[in-house]
Formats: structure tokens, sequence, C-alpha cells
């Protein structure tokens, strides 16, 4: 079964030229460990994931690719994790800055990535 595209994949929504790891390239099948990405943005397997800043908190893109989306595990459904958006940014400043004050200590490689983002999503700057 071939994927959909995904508004919301960063190198077509926002122009960001970097490959993101969550996101399946070319036709999806299913081996028996493998996980199924999902295209619910409170899903663990999100397609739109952009990093995982730390094991409760991570970034995404939403499913329209017009803001990033700062992620907090908080509760399992159906023996997944479940996440919910903790702030909205059209921004990477605006972003890092709340990262830093919400998530506590992050990958250096995470916030790496969050600096190579663009200024703005989903439009010019």
């Amino acid at each position: 079964m071939a994927r959909k595209e995904n508004p919301g994949a960063l190198a077509g929504a926002t122009g960001v030229g970097m490959p993101i790891q969550a996101i399946a390239e070319g036709p999806q099948t299913l081996a028996p460990n493998r996980v199924q990405h999902q295209h619910h943005e409170t899903a663990d397997a999100y397609v739109g994931l952009i990093v995982p800043l730390n094991e409760r908190w991570r970034v995404i893109v939403c499913k329209d690719g017009i803001q990033l989306i700062l992620q907090r595990r908080d509760a399992r459904r159906s023996g997944q994790a479940r996440w919910t958006g903790a702030s909205y940014h059209c921004d990477r400043n605006s972003l890092i800055r709340v990262s830093r004050t919400l998530c506590g200590r992050m990958d250096p490689a995470a916030m790496a990535v969050l600096e190579a983002l663009p200024d703005w999503i989903g439009g010019a700057a």
C-alpha cells in the first residue's frame, strides 16, 4: 500500500531541506516488528515528527505544515503513547525559547536540529 503524501512533511510544507527520521520513504510495507507511521498528531508514530527532545518532549510539524508544535507525552491510549500540544510556533526562535523553558534537559543533537529549522514556518519571513 503506497503512503499518502503528508502535507505536514517538513521538506514539502516548510522548505526545510533536511530529512526527517520518522518519515518513511516510498511505499510502506509492514513487517511484523515495524511500527506503522500514523497521520494523527497525538500518535507516538506521527509522520511529521521533527525531533524528540527527551523522553517526555518532542517537536512536530502540524498536519497542515503551517506551524511547529512542542508536544508533551502525557498518557497512554490503547497501549500507545499519547502526545499533547503544549505550545504552537510559527518561528524558530520562539520554539527554541519555550523549549528551553519547558523541557528541561534536552539532547544536544536535538537542539542542533531546532537551530537548523527555517526562521519562519509555513510562509515568507
